[in-house]
């Protein structure tokens, strides 16, 4: 299922080091997650512009922006 696609992919990134399942390659990360806004309830989601902005000026140094 595409929805899921994200979740494996943090799975991969940020996956806990505890002997279960798999580790992430950074598995002492924070994440976070920046979407459109849109959850069936507002009439006009974020653009992508907007999005990547916000994502941009919550960064800090060192941090990585995945983009799906």
């Amino acid at each position: 299922v595409v929805l899921d696609h994200g979740t494996a992919v943090w799975g991969v990134v940020a996956g806990n080091r505890d002997g279960i399942g798999i580790s992430g390659i950074a598995y002492n990360a924070d994440f976070g997650l920046i979407g459109n806004g849109y959850d069936g309830f507002e009439e006009y989601p974020k653009t992508i512009s907007a999005i990547l902005e916000e994502a941009l000026l919550s960064l800090k140094a060192g941090d990585i922006l995945l983009i799906e």
